[in-house]
């Protein structure tokens, strides 16, 4: 069973839900260099676009929802741009609330120029998510499709991109706490647990479309180099001659 785009926008109106948008949107605009020559998109949810849109006011930013309070209203299977026209895109939770996330690559690696960046945001499997999924029966994630951030690598490595960094955030229990003296508790625990990278309920991927060049083979007879130039011709050991 998968997310309704509803139903994450509605989680992220509760006070966890604020708070992990808080994290998101901090740790973005604090990581990510607006060049106004840049061609960026970002796709999401309602409450995470508003956030984005009063920090992000460059001209050459458009921000896609499927309805019309937006920039642009369009799936996220057929974007309205050429091939190669764009230089980042950013998706919130994209691929948790839709049906193929491999149709979801596939469009983004269509308009992503050579050496465009993708930063994409979804829930982590292995985390205290996992109980939730399984055991929480009226928790928001029970019984919900999360994808693993590994098979998430590895769709990005078949499409010849390259990590340049992931994240975890939020290692607290996603869950909303009203009691005072447990929320000071559970924000003690965040601190604590904040060394341990992988088990935040948010993943944050930012990955490299790598720009695979013709290497004339004139030019590799001359350098001396193999693929992308990276390696250096192999030499015979003469001693098992």
């Amino acid at each position: 069973m998968i997310f309704s785009n509803n139903e994450i926008n509605n989680w992220y109106k509760s006070k966890i839900g604020k708070f992990t948008l808080n994290k998101i949107i901090n740790y973005l605009s604090n990581s990510i260099r607006v060049d106004y020559n840049q061609k960026i998109i970002i796709h999401g949810c309602d409450n995470f676009l508003k956030s984005l849109k009063n920090i992000f006011t460059s001209k050459n930013i458009f921000f896609i929802h499927n309805n019309n309070r937006y920039d642009l209203s369009s799936s996220i299977y057929k974007l309205p741009f050429e091939d190669n026209s764009i230089d980042t895109v950013i998706l919130f939770h994209s691929i948790d609330f839709c049906k193929n996330p491999h149709n979801v690559f596939r469009e983004v690696d269509r308009i992503l120029k050579d050496d465009g960046e993708i930063i994409l945001i979804s829930f982590n499997m292995y985390s205290l998510l996992l109980v939730f999924k399984f055991l929480a029966i009226k928790s928001f994630f029970w019984k919900k499709r999360i994808i693993g951030y590994t098979r998430i690598k590895d769709w990005l490595n078949l499409l010849s991109y390259k990590m340049v960094k992931l994240d975890f955030l939020i290692k607290i229990p996603p869950f909303d706490i009203k009691n005072k003296k447990v929320i000071n508790f559970v924000l003690r625990l965040e601190n604590v647990l904040s060394r341990f990278n992988f088990l935040g309920c948010i993943n944050i991927f930012h990955a490299k479309k790598e720009n695979l060049r013709y290497i004339d083979m004139k030019i590799w007879k001359k350098s001396g180099n193999i693929i992308k130039g990276r390696f250096a011709k192999p030499i015979a050991n003469k001693s098992h001659e």
